[in-house]
């Protein structure tokens, strides 16, 4: 039971150092998730254990730092009610988080570094924003992705 209630919320991951501390993160009530964003924290949790070369191209394994971000991103995005991203694993360690809808486009690059680039598409491809990598801070980053719902 205590398992199936660690799994239908977010977990909050501050100061998460590898899979197993993430995994085993204490659960917070106000984090209750709707099922989108289960299942993005759980592919987080999933990518974690891809191994080595897990492209076959070289790729080094998933940075246990990009998925403490990458779950701290979420986190904003479903206190503010958007909707939940698809969840992809990057060929330099880390994880991209993508929302697209009616035509505007997000995407996150969560860093090993624990830094973020993006890329802002608005209005079917219109307006074009880019964003290199850069620490952020959780206002920086709810702006942007109110940017993108706007």
């Amino acid at each position: 039971m205590e398992e199936d209630r660690k799994s239908s919320v977010i977990m909050d991951c501050n100061g998460c150092t590898s899979f197993d501390t993430l995994r085993e993160a204490p659960v917070t009530a106000e984090a209750r998730a709707p099922a989108v964003y289960r299942n993005a924290a759980g592919t987080i949790r999933e990518l974690l254990q891809l191994p080595p070369n897990w492209n076959t191209y070289g790729a080094p394994r998933i940075s246990p730092s990009a998925a403490e971000l990458a779950m701290e991103v979420l986190a904003i995005a479903q206190r503010d009610g958007l909707p939940g991203p698809a969840v992809v694993p990057t060929a330099e360690g880390g994880i991209q988080l993508e929302w697209a809808r009616r035509g505007s486009e997000l995407e996150i690059e969560v860093l090993p570094d624990r830094t973020l680039a993006y890329l802002l598409v608005l209005a079917g491809g219109t307006d074009t924003e880019e964003g290199e990598p850069q620490s952020m801070s959780g206002s920086e980053i709810r702006d942007l992705l109110h940017r993108w719902l706007a």
